[in-house]
C-alpha cells in the first residue's frame, strides 16, 4: 500500500540515475505491443493506484524520464579474478590462468630436477629464454594480482 514517495524511493534505489531525470511517468503495453502512458494522478503514482485503477498485476511497467534522457550503460568496474595458490611454487594465480601456469611450473620443476639438486642458473640459450619468459609471465601476473587485492566485495541478499 505504498504511496508515491514509497514507490519513487524504491525506483531510485533500484536505478539511481533516475534521480537525475527530473521526474518520470509510467507506461504499460497493450496487446498490440504499443506503449500506453499512464496518466499521473494528483497525488502521484501509488501501488494502490497502479493495482486498482490501472489494473497492473503482473504486466511490466515502463519508466519514462521526463526532463533528461538516461543512459542504460553501466560503468565497467574492475573485477578481481578468483585466485588459487599453486602448490608447486606457492604463489597465487587467477584460477582461469592456473592450468597454463601449472604446465610451465611443472616443466620448470622437472627441468630443475634433471640438471642438478642446486638447479644452477647456467644452461642453454633456449633454457634461459624459457626462464626469462616464465619470469615475465609471473611478474605480470603478480602485478595484476596486487592491484586487485585491496578490492572489497560486498554481497547483498
Amino acid at each position: 500500500m505504498g504511496d508515491h514517495t514509497y514507490l519513487t524511493e524504491h525506483l531510485y534505489s533500484t536505478f539511481p540515475p533516475l534521480r537525475d531525470a527530473g521526474g518520470y511517468t509510467l507506461a504499460k503495453s497493450d496487446r498490440g505491443k504499443r506503449l500506453i502512458k499512464i496518466p499521473v494522478p494528483p497525488l502521484g503514482y501509488s501501488i494502490q493506484f497502479l493495482r486498482h485503477e490501472v489494473d497492473i498485476k503482473r504486466a511490466p511497467l515502463y519508466i519514462i524520464p521526463l526532463q533528461r534522457g538516461l543512459t542504460l550503460n553501466t560503468p565497467i568496474e574492475e573485477v578481481c579474478p578468483v585466485m588459487e595458490r599453486c602448490l608447486n611454487c606457492d604463489k597465487d594465480f587467477p584460477l582461469f590462468e592456473l592450468q597454463g601456469h601449472l604446465h610451465l611450473c611443472q616443466k620448470n620443476e622437472k627441468h630443475c630436477l634433471e640438471r642438478s639438486p642446486e638447479c644452477p642458473e647456467e644452461g642453454t640459450k633456449s633454457d634461459d629464454d624459457e626462464d626469462l619468459a616464465t619470469a615475465i609471465i609471473l611478474s605480470l601476473q603478480e602485478t595484476e594480482t596486487s592491484s586487485c587485492q585491496s578490492a572489497e566485495v560486498q554481497i547483498e541478499e
